[in-house]
């Protein structure tokens, strides 16, 4: 689905409300979600996007809400060396999306690129080819202690329901400091809970 669950706007308006970006880059942009909420929370920032599948482009008007859409995976879009840096990375509901070595990936490259970086995913949800698209499959499991070589400045994970086995599904929230982050920022100071 190119949709996002809401159970993680509140701290997602409130870190970007702190951070107050003027670029931003949204990887695996679907229906939009997360190019509008920055947007409201800061208007006149710089959106682009990362799309690899073309219908959903021309569905939701991407173009026509960022400054740019590139139209390919995340994985192609770090590899070709593009000189695009931003204050804010957004990758939700996408790394589940990827082979667990493609999303670590993914995140590492845009700590290169970014000061933060909002990555929410779930796990326990299994779920195959979508509407006939082959990009909605999950591939994997990602969990804490596979992001914890990043420098997390906030995780939370919530408990949204159970899969059809009984098995429970959550949604995980990690801000990371992205490698152009300076080390005397004032969000150092948020309250930071780690482990809940």
């Amino acid at each position: 689905m190119p949709f996002s669950l809401n159970i993680f706007n509140d701290v997602v308006s409130d870190h970007v409300s702190k951070i107050q970006p003027t670029t931003h880059l949204d990887i695996g942009s679907g229906a939009g979600k997360y190019l509008d909420l920055v947007k409201e929370l800061v208007p006149g920032i710089s959106s682009y996007s990362i799309e690899p599948y073309t219908p959903y482009v021309q569905q939701y008007n991407l173009k026509s809400r960022c400054k740019e859409v590139f139209n390919t995976t995340a994985i192609q879009f770090f590899s070709s060396n593009r000189t695009l840096k931003v204050d804010l990375v957004t990758v939700g509901d996408v790394l589940e999306h990827m082979f667990l070595n493609e999303a670590l990936s993914v995140l590492d490259a845009a700590c290169f690129k970014s000061k933060f970086i909002i990555a929410i995913w779930p796990t326990n949800l299994s779920q195959d080819v979508e509407s006939n698209v082959v990009e909605e499959m999950h591939k994997c499991n990602l969990l804490l202690n596979d992001i914890s070589r990043f420098n997390l400045l906030n995780y939370e994970k919530r408990f949204f329901g159970n899969n059809p086995n009984g098995t429970p599904c959550y949604m995980h929230y990690a801000l990371i400091a992205g490698h152009l982050t300076p080390p005397s920022k004032e969000l150092y100071r948020l309250k930071f809970n780690y482990w809940n």
